[in-house]
């Protein structure tokens, strides 16, 4: 049954690129998608937002460009998937078309919280978040990429490392794919999922901090298995299908079930004016399981999206039924975001995070808040400060100790971007 669940949506979406493969379609509006890391840790492992009965990981997320999308030509032009599968190429030869991926953020965390008598305490530390690096290759109507990033080797968990707990590398994404009557893109190995890639490339401000999808450990930016994307005619925006694992890229697979996504990132205002046109309406569902005992896994998601190059304003609403190994915990989770410009090179940006982790427990509340200032001296370079701060409910604070009640920190990243 859950083969046939996978199989359905893919028939439509080929069914639906045949017919309308000869359909005159006017280019998608150019849209803004902007780059950006995650919320560094204190000076013990941080704890997981779910609870201290899990371990679950979050991962680090898919590196997302301040450009604009570029050409069909380099990957997916809908504007919804990672910068590195829609790079501007910058080696040929023949038919074969490169696209380098270089993505390096180092930063440095003031920490400030109460300790258990309650007196101030503080720490600090300089940390690399991510350093990911790779490329993504085109031949024809197929390509391939495959990306690589740093990581504690303690990561997820772990109590023993190696050679102490050195930063080692580990495969982001590997993953070959073709497109089909120009219209539907197909994926597999280890590919972007859906609704994490589609929330950090309308807000820019993954160097803020993962979403919270991610960061609560609810979703992974990417996993091992397929998927199909098929962009409407007229730019009217992208609906997509992807089945899954479920376990994430960090982890092998535990259970017979599989996960099954459903997206669809629609622009209402596509031949509407240019000021209407980065309007998107997004939503996805996920069926699926987790562990080795098939706890359930649903999460429905609906949001909206404003994004352009100097203004990006938006908002995801996540409701789930089941969270790590518990299947029947139902949680809530709201993720928004906002981003300005207002000046050539100032970055103005805030983002808020707010998880009911169980919603038959009123107090089991965690809300971040994060402020930030930066500048942009070049395109490929961004520079800024930000402060962070978390609050946890009554039934939430003890099952969290060593929460930091403020975070401010120093930030910098370097990501290689297609040429304006």
């Amino acid at each position: 049954m859950s083969e046939l669940r996978l199989v359905l949506p893919l028939a439509v979406l080929v069914l639906a690129a045949s017919m309308t493969k000869s359909a005159a379609a006017e280019p998608p509006p150019s849209e803004a998608a902007s780059a950006n890391p995650p919320l560094a840790p204190s000076r013990e492992p941080s704890p997981s937002p779910v609870d201290d009965r899990t371990s679950a990981d979050a991962p680090a997320g898919l590196a997302v460009s301040s450009a604009a999308p570029a050409s069909r030509e380099a990957g997916d032009s809908d504007g919804h998937d990672p910068t590195w599968l829609r790079t501007t190429p910058t080696f040929r030869a023949g038919k074969l078309v490169v696209a380098p991926v270089l993505d390096v953020i180092a930063q440095y965390v003031l920490s400030i919280r109460k300790d258990d008598a309650g007196e101030p305490d503080w720490f600090h530390e300089f940390e690399l978040p991510r350093a990911q690096f790779g490329a993504v290759a085109r031949y024809g109507e197929a390509r391939v990429g495959v990306v690589a990033e740093t990581v504690r080797s303690t990561s997820g968990g772990a109590l023993i490392g190696l050679a102490g707990d050195s930063i080692v590398l580990r495969i982001r994404a590997a993953f070959l794919g073709y497109r089909l009557f120009e219209r539907l893109s197909l994926s597999a190995g280890v590919v972007p999922t859906l609704t994490i890639p589609a929330v950090e490339s309308s807000s820019g401000l993954r160097v803020l901090a993962p979403t919270g999808l991610e960061l609560t450990g609810a979703s992974s930016p990417a996993d091992l298995g397929t998927t199909a994307r098929l962009e409407l005619p007229r730019g009217f925006g992208t609906v997509a299908v992807g089945g899954y694992n479920g376990e994430g890229y960090t982890g092998r697979e535990l259970n017979r079930g599989k996960n099954l996504e459903l997206a669809a990132f629609v622009h209402p205002g596509a031949l509407g004016p240019p000021w209407i046109r980065p309007l998107t309406v997004q939503a996805s569902y996920v069926a699926g399981s987790n562990g080795t005992g098939l706890a359930r896994a649903d999460r429905l998601s609906a949001g909206l999206a404003y994004s352009e190059r100097r203004v990006r304003v938006g908002a995801l609403v996540t409701y789930g039924l089941g969270l790590v190994d518990d299947g029947a915990r139902r949680w809530l989770l709201v993720d928004g975001y906002g981003r300005v410009e207002p000046l050539a090179g100032l970055i103005l940006g805030a983002q808020l995070m707010h998880f009911r982790r169980d919603l038959s427990m009123p107090g089991d509340v965690l809300s971040i808040v994060t402020g930030s200032v930066g500048y942009r001296p070049v395109e490929a370079l961004e520079a800024l400060l930000a402060v962070d701060r978390q609050v946890a409910g009554e039934m939430a604070a003890p099952t969290l100790p060593g929460l930091d009640s403020w975070r401010i920190r120093a930030v910098a990243r370097f990501q290689l971007e297609h040429p304006k």
